[in-house]
């Protein structure tokens, strides 16, 4: 069997290249996680506003529906009151 023996100056430079390449594929890959972490995030977020989005649709409904008018209605009351009582103040 044939052995190589590197001479020490191109090891060392191969070492550092090592060393470079490791800390450029570990940048990188800390980058990627820190995309996935905030598309997750993301997209969890989406997930919980489409929940919401249909009993956001009945509430508005109930509230167009049902409750202004009442309001209105109860509002024309006052306003009607109000006026008869200050036409009847001498």
């Amino acid at each position: 069997m044939t052995t190589f023996r590197v001479p020490p100056s191109l090891a060392g430079r191969l070492r550092l290249r090592l060393r470079h390449g490791l800390g450029f594929a570990a940048g990188a890959y800390r980058e990627a996680v820190g995309a996935a972490a905030e598309y997750a995030v993301a997209r969890a977020a989406a997930q919980i506003v489409g929940a919401e989005v249909p009993s956001t649709r009945r509430r508005v409904r109930a509230l167009r529906r049902h409750w202004i008018p009442c309001l209105e209605t109860a509002l024309a009351c006052v306003d009607l009151a109000w006026s008869d009582a200050s036409t009847r103040t001498p």
